[in-house]
């Protein structure tokens, strides 16, 4: 799992912890990081952390990404849900009160989230909005079914 989110870039930083979601049939949703991906914000060491972002803007030293997937904890499957090419960051994830949609963000390097939705099976992503100016959207919630 992607914990420690970093992406935007240096006009925009975004950051902050993942967690997974649960769904209504009791699986899990999450972001996993693909195999030898990097965020273009490097940790500093030697510098006081002031602000949880003590970090340098690196975008040639990105690589990789993050995909949406879903645990199924009784038999410990796990499907993939998104996937980009290249690959960007999925991450904040949740399910629709009717369990037919999932809502995510989704920032290449460099760039804002976006707020996307799919289908509950991972079909037919789309992108919803990067926020107002377009600078940007985080932590998207669907509202109860009334």
């Amino acid at each position: 799992m992607w914990f420690g989110a970093t992406y935007d870039n240096p006009g925009n930083r975004g950051g902050g912890s993942n967690v997974v979601a649960w769904t209504h049939d009791n699986a899990i949703l999450f972001p996993r990081r693909l195999t030898g991906s990097k965020v273009a914000w490097k940790f500093q060491p030697h510098r006081p952390d002031t602000d949880h972002f003590n970090r340098d803007y690196k975008p040639d030293l990105a690589r990789g990404g993050t995909e949406i997937c879903r645990l199924d904890p009784s038999n410990n499957l796990v499907s993939r849900l998104t996937h980009s090419d290249p690959p960007v960051w999925d991450f904040r994830v949740s399910e629709s009160p009717d369990s037919r949609w999932i809502v995510f963000c989704r920032a290449a390097t460099g760039d804002v989230p976006a707020v996307w939705v799919m289908g509950a099976e991972g079909g037919h992503p789309r992108q919803i909005t990067k926020g107002r100016d377009e600078r940007g959207v985080d932590h998207p919630r669907w509202l109860p079914l009334r």
